[in-house]
C-alpha cells in the first residue's frame, strides 16, 4: 500500500490498524520503532480523531492489546542452593573439629 500525504483520518487510522497487527506492539514506543517507513507516528494519528493517549487509540479501533510475557517465579535457584549446601559444609567441618579435640 502506497502512504500518500492526503489520506482522510480514517484512512490513517485503517492503516494504523494493519500496521498495529502487523508489528504486534507491546506498547507505543514499539509501534513507533516498528512501523513501516511513510507511516506517522501513533500520536500524529491519535491527534487527528481527536485523542491523546495510546490506550485510547487502541480502544477508539477496538484493537486487543499485546502484553510481554512475564517471568514467573524464582530466576535462578542455583545461587540459593550453593548457599545452602556452603553452609551445610561449613557446619560439618565445625563438627568434625569439635570431635578432633
Amino acid at each position: 500500500m502506497k502512504y500518500l500525504k492526503y489520506n482522510t483520518s480514517n484512512e490513517w487510522v485503517e492503516i494504523f490498524k494493519e500496521e498495529y497487527n502487523r508489528i504486534k506492539p507491546t506498547g507505543a514506543k514499539q509501534f513507533n520503532l516498528k512501523r513501516k517507513e511513510g507511516i506517522p507516528a501513533w500520536t500524529t494519528i491519535a491527534s487527528m480523531v481527536n485523542l491523546k493517549k495510546w490506550n485510547d487509540l487502541i480502544k477508539y479501533c477496538g484493537l486487543c492489546v499485546y502484553r510481554q510475557e512475564r517471568r514467573t517465579g524464582r530466576r535462578d535457584n542455583t545461587k540459593k542452593e550453593f548457599i545452602i549446601k556452603r553452609r551445610i559444609n561449613v557446619l560439618d567441618l565445625l563438627e568434625k573439629t569439635k570431635n578432633n579435640k
